[in-house]
């Protein structure tokens, strides 16, 4: 799953402990024993006390190995503490007793997606719509691994029935902000950044997200505003300075890009951006030196970047070392040829 993926699944509800069920908790001793332990299992775990309500849900499920729910929740728990396998055979199980339990094909569904079967995660997350059709965050999810099989608009598709569910349902229109960039749509992207940030003003990848869409198309001023949100409310992101820097430089302010770049490997010393951004605006201002240097970091760092090698090349030319240069722009041609 991609860094952009990845980061806007953490924005999604989390796993929810389900209580008991409400069949067969009446005056029978040992449903009444087991329906305990349940709602003693999802108190720990609400609280965070994973390992107490594993023991928990292991001592329902003794009691009586029959009640799907005993296995969703051990499943949860699980899932949790990133028991992974353990985890799929407790969802498992759960469907075998109750195959309309709707929540357990979905967070089987992430499982999946963990241990990066997507066809099988889009065929849990179908059945657990068709289950239940108003949960958001199945759409969510499904988008997610629409995204990673290649179906972008199938997830803009699910991204529009979250929002007509739950029109300030925040993950949504971060994950298809991204899309719709990916895709090129970039007004609606910056359109589905606006209301992001509008919802929670707060959240500092919002910023940085939206100054990135401004950035492509060409308000680098407002990129640059959206750059210092982001900062303002957390100074430690080096992507962030990288992403100003370039901002600043397409402006002409190479003083402060280059003071941006900087700040970034000072806070990342090995981000490979940083470094080529950096010999980019050396090049353009005429530090060949400065920019072979840093390319050549590029390069050690990434040996596989054709760009570097090819600007590295362009430059070895410009100053007379024909042999470097040739050797620079073929190794691009290789890597750029596959």
């Amino acid at each position: 799953m991609g860094f952009w993926q990845k980061l806007v699944q953490s924005l999604a509800p989390e796993l929810q402990v389900l209580p008991a069920e409400p069949e067969g908790t009446g005056l029978d001793p040992l449903n009444q024993r087991v329906a305990a332990l349940l709602q003693t299992g999802m108190e720990q775990a609400r609280i965070g006390e994973l390992s107490q309500a594993l023991a928990t849900f292991h001592q329902a499920i003794a009691l009586d190995p029959q009640r799907a729910i005993s296995y969703y929740n051990r499943g949860c728990i699980h899932y949790d503490l990133l028991h992974l396998e353990a985890a799929l055979e407790d969802f498992n199980q759960a469907i075998r007793l109750n195959p309309a339990l709707g929540v357990a094909h979905a967070n089987r569904a992430l499982v999946w997606m963990e241990l990066g079967d997507w066809d099988s995660a889009l065929l849990d997350l179908n059945q657990a719509i068709a289950l239940d059709p108003t949960v958001t965050r199945f759409y969510v999810n499904r988008a997610l691994v629409h995204v990673e099989l290649g179906h972008p608009q199938a997830a803009l598709v699910d991204y529009d029935r979250t929002i007509a569910l739950a029109p300030s349902f925040l993950p949504a229109y971060v994950n298809r902000g991204l899309t719709r960039q990916q895709l090129g749509d970039l007004p609606g992207s910056l359109a589905d950044f606006d209301r992001a940030v509008a919802l929670d003003p707060t959240m500092a990848v919002l910023y940085h997200y939206r100054g990135r869409v401004r950035g492509e198309l060409g308000n680098y001023s407002g990129a640059i505003a959206d750059f210092d949100q982001c900062l303002q409310r957390d100074p430690e992101q080096a992507q962030v300075y990288v992403d100003r820097g370039v901002a600043w430089s397409f402006l002409g302010r190479y003083e402060q890009a280059l003071g941006d770049l900087q700040r970034a490997l000072d806070k990342n010393p090995l981000l490979v951006e940083g470094y080529f951004n950096r010999a980019q605006i050396q090049m353009e201002i005429g530090d060949w030196e400065g920019a072979i240097a840093d390319l050549t970091v590029v390069i050690r760092l990434c040996p596989d970047h054709a760009d570097a090698y090819y600007s590295r090349g362009m430059i070895r030319k410009q100053l007379g070392d024909w042999e470097g240069s040739i050797a620079d722009l073929d190794t691009a041609a290789r890597l750029r040829l596959g």
